[in-house]
């Protein structure tokens, strides 16, 4: 009886292999290319509102995203809060079914995932993500809104708000992403050095030493 089991089961997942190998992989939509403005380094300047603070309090960090087949743009935040190390991870995609972006937020300062799913918005390149967390003094949810507006390919404002209990929401942060610039490649230095030495003659150099020693020899 079990080993009639096991063949049925056998059975079933080469089935299922069979018919996984046989479909095309899930290709990037039209709709996945915007998750292509994330992809790269970039440099953090946040500000963050404290309730009955005067002004705001200042911190800076890095952001490092990649794109996974296209499909998911996935992200490592790094920096400073309030005096402590702070890091961050982050995942974004869109799902073709409910023709939203959606993804989820896990950092050090928290014991809870969040999960964010929103709208693009083309004619304002903007991004809005609904935020559902949760409160890590009451156990209940937490509701918070991501809006991103895109300047052109190097430049990202993010402004964080929460939910009041009165349904309105208040701005508590904003982080402004500016692009790293790319290394000057090390790789043109280097055919400038092949060349440089090439004018300076040392081969010729090493050749003329050579000859005046077979010369000594004989």
């Amino acid at each position: 009886m079990k080993t009639c089991r096991f063949v049925v089961a056998f059975s079933l997942a080469l089935s299922f292999v069979a018919t996984a190998v046989a479909q095309e992989p899930p290709k990037p939509t039209e709709a996945h290319k915007v998750l292509r403005k994330e992809a790269g380094a970039w440099d953090a300047k946040m500000k963050i509102w404290m309730p009955g603070a005067e002004k705001p309090e200042e911190a800076t960090g890095t952001e490092f995203n990649k794109l996974l087949g296209g499909m998911w743009v996935a992200s490592v935040f790094k920096g400073e809060l309030f005096g402590q190390e702070f890091e961050g991870r982050a995942a974004l995609g869109y799902d073709s079914h409910k023709k939203k972006y959606g993804g989820s937020w896990i950092d050090s300062m928290e014991p809870h995932m969040s999960r964010m799913e929103g709208t693009w918005d083309k004619k304002t390149s903007t991004m809005t993500l609904i935020k559902t967390g949760v409160d890590p003094e009451t156990g209940k949810p937490r509701i918070g809104k991501n809006v991103t507006v895109y300047d052109g390919r190097n430049s990202r404002k993010m402004t964080l708000f929460m939910k009041m209990p009165d349904g309105e929401f208040v701005k508590y942060m904003e982080i402004v992403y500016t692009r790293r610039a790319r290394k000057s490649g090390a790789k043109s230095d280097k055919k400038t050095d092949k060349k440089t030495d090439r004018k300076t003659g040392k081969k010729s150099d090493k050749q003329t030493d050579k000859a005046p020693a077979k010369k000594t020899a004989k």
